[in-house]
């Protein structure tokens, strides 16, 4: 009999690791399934006016504004939102050479553009390492990297087989900062819901623990009820014997 349950033991505990890893890869492909729902959406982003393209023969001037204005912000955030900026104007501007039939040209803006997503990503990484939670900030990466991956998808579908690969290496950055940015996110929600139950865990102790003192005022105030009784009744009795 005790040989049995020895045996019996190991085994439901077998069963309960693998119900749980069931349940661990369903709830991934949930969230996957989810995530790439998204990515299919049309994703609801303002994506800034481009303005002069880099085949404009004074657009040399626009480079240097940006990189001037870009070194003269001494504000983290604030350069992080710049970078997003130029990001969202280059791979607007990207579009538009494609458009135009200049591949080369586009597909070089296009990595112009990813590298200062990928420079505005890294920052923002560095501040949150240092404190600096900024969730609104990194919800626009999030926002703006998926607004990213969705043109260069429809522009690599435009472009000659031997001009795809420069494209696919520009998204690939815009995934990696989608993916940095969902990791953040994330992680802000689980936090948030670990203080809630905290919070509510210290609220329900505290209650038990008004409940207890309540409890305790009420035994004493009885004790009190007995001794006043009691001093009535030998009051009385005294009364009775004079």
């Amino acid at each position: 009999m005790v040989s049995i349950v020895r045996t019996a033991r190991p085994q439901a505990l077998a069963v309960e690791v693998v119900e749980e890893e069931v349940v661990d890869d369903t709830r991934d492909e949930v969230v996957e399934a989810e995530e790439m729902d998204e990515m299919e959406e049309e994703v609801d982003y303002y994506l800034a006016y481009p303005g002069i393209l880099p085949d404009h023969p004074l657009y040399f001037l626009k480079m240097v504004r940006d990189r001037v204005r870009l070194w003269l912000t001494r504000d983290s955030v604030k350069r992080v939102e710049l970078k997003l900026l130029y990001a969202d104007k280059r791979v607007g501007a990207a579009k538009a050479l494609v458009d135009g039939n200049k591949v080369d040209l586009a597909i070089t803006t296009a990595m112009k553009a990813e590298n200062y997503m990928f420079e505005a990503v890294d920052e923002l990484s560095k501040l949150r390492e240092q404190g600096e939670e900024l969730p609104q900030v990194w919800e626009r990466v999030e926002k703006a990297t998926r607004k990213h991956i969705e043109i260069l998808e429809g522009v690599v579908e435009k472009v000659p087989d031997q001009a795809k690969a420069g494209l696919e290496r520009a998204m690939e950055v815009s995934e990696r900062g989608y993916e940095r940015a969902r990791e953040v996110l994330n992680r802000e929600v689980e936090e948030e819901g670990e203080s809630l139950d905290e919070s509510e865990d210290k609220q329900e102790s505290e209650e038990e623990e008004g409940e207890v003192e309540g409890e305790s005022v009420d035994g004493v105030e009885g004790e009190e009820g007995y001794e006043e009784e009691g001093e009535v009744m030998s009051e009385e009795i005294e009364v009775e014997e004079e």
